[in-house]
């Protein structure tokens, strides 16, 4: 999450988009599919990619249907209200970097209100929850950029992890207990929470591929939902079957591809599939043929990444007026970031974040139990006679059926080549789409979008 104020360190108007009564008119269609219609384009999966296709098809006239598997769209863009009702943010929080980016434009055109964040507005606290002088927290991010600049140096070999590449460089210094625990804090926060990953998990060579957009990060004061709602909903609505859970997809025929769900069979000239890549890494639809074997190779060397986040809710603040909140944990990824949306929100929220092994670990525990930990560090910082929490919220990307994982990564001996390999359409009739398939700005939302566009724009052109 911090990676924008790492990279410091080292050195469409005119949409007429409104949001007026746009969820009301996005709702899914029920009922609206005629089994012996061949639709244009069938897209397969709500989320930013899969809508952003659909629109940009249906604007041109294409006759085109959402197939989603979920009853709500958005995908891993998750705007909750039921804390309160207030807009908690459970997928995607930020637009990552606002120059350039399509998801501004979007913003500006609709009117929706955005809050950036400060990532140099941040207070850290060491194990037993004295603040640390910033003076120290400037060294750790300086120490943490000397370690990378000589990992970028060196001529990697392409199985290294960035944990051994890392190692490599340290030399085999002997770290006292303080020293490890502050390098793993720095590594965990400015690393493994920007892509969703142990850094044992990520190759040496490609961790940090991706471009990265100038403009600092926003947040949505009413969350990233209003994003889906524009594009669902204008200029006219799309055609959204929601609770269709496909199953099968037979491009035996390349001039009328079948899509099998749960419940019925849709008939398209072309499919363009935008599920996660976790749901392609399970087998969860079956192919026919099955996919090319570069393709499938694609699938099992990309890496599907987690992060989670968990929503407290008190009476009132008690914390720093920071942005953010650092804690140096005795354990390495141990409720080490959190998010103070008061100055977004405007309600005393923390968020806290837990990403990699921590991040998977804490999925198997009880909901309560998560809390608790959760609150543990915060009295650890704020001392024991912190209030209860008035709500908490938390999810668990890795354990859902529909994305199986927060965003994708590349493992150890994987390169952006797999990304381009996913992106690869299968003739004229099935086309991928997603932030696993977008090797520029991978794992993000304008990944996401850019993708989509890229696939629609690829079918226009037959």
């Amino acid at each position: 999450m911090r990676r924008q104020r790492f990279l410091t360190l080292l050195g469409g108007g005119g949409l007429g988009l409104t949001l007026a009564s746009c969820w009301d008119q996005a709702k899914p269609l029920r009922g609206a599919t005629n089994l012996d219609q061949i639709w244009d384009v069938i897209v397969i999966g709500a989320g930013v990619a899969g809508l952003t296709a659909a629109r940009m098809l249906q604007d041109q006239a294409q006759q085109v249907l959402v197939l989603e598997g979920r009853e709500r769209i958005g995908g891993r863009v998750w705007t909750d209200r039921s804390l309160g009702g207030l807009p908690l943010d459970l997928g995607a929080s930020w637009i990552h970097g606002t120059e350039g980016n399509p998801l501004t434009a979007i913003t500006q055109a609709a009117g929706i209100l955005t809050h950036p964040t400060d990532y140099d507005n941040i207070t850290v606290f060491d194990l037993d929850g004295r603040p640390l002088p910033d003076q120290v927290t400037t060294e750790l991010d300086q120490t943490l950029q000397g370690i990378l600049a000589t990992v970028d140096q060196q001529d990697l070999p392409i199985n290294q992890s960035l944990q051994q590449a890392i190692n490599r460089v340290l030399g085999g210094q002997t770290l006292n207990s303080t020293q490890q625990r502050r390098l793993n804090y720095v590594i965990n926060t400015t690393i493994e929470h920007e892509v969703a990953s142990d850094i044992g998990d990520l190759s040496a060579r490609y961790w940090d591929e991706s471009e990265i957009l100038p403009g600092g990060d926003v947040l949505f004061p009413q969350g990233y939902g209003q994003i889906i709602q524009v594009l669902a909903a204008q200029p006219t609505p799309l055609g959204i079957e929601s609770q269709q859970i496909v199953q099968a997809i037979d491009y035996t025929n390349p001039q009328v591809v079948q899509i099998t769900t749960d419940r019925q069979v849709f008939q398209a000239k072309a499919v363009i599939l935008t599920v996660p890549l976790g749901v392609l890494k399970k087998g969860q639809i079956r192919f026919n043929p099955p996919l090319p074997q570069p393709k499938q190779t694609a699938i099992q060397r990309l890496g599907m990444g987690v992060l989670n986040k968990a929503y407290f809710r008190f009476p009132q603040a008690f914390w720093a007026e920071s942005d953010l909140l650092g804690y140096i944990s005795a354990e390495k990824g141990h409720w080490c970031e959190w998010l103070n949306l008061y100055p977004v929100l405007k309600q005393p929220i923390l968020l806290g974040f837990n990403a990699g092994t921590y991040g998977q670990y804490i999925e198997s525990l009880g909901d309560a139990e998560i809390i608790q930990a959760g609150l543990e560090t915060l009295k650890t910082i704020f001392g024991p006679k912190i209030p209860a929490p008035t709500g908490t919220l938390i999810t668990r990307w890795g354990q859902d059926p529909f994305s199986w994982g927060a965003y994708s990564h590349l493992p150890p001996g994987v390169s952006p080549a797999d990304y381009q390999t996913l992106a690869q359409p299968i003739g004229q009739c099935l086309f991928f789409a997603g932030e696993a398939t977008q090797s520029q700005y991978p794992a993000t939302v304008h990944g996401a979008l850019l993708s989509g566009q890229r696939e629609a724009q690829r079918i226009l052109q037959l």
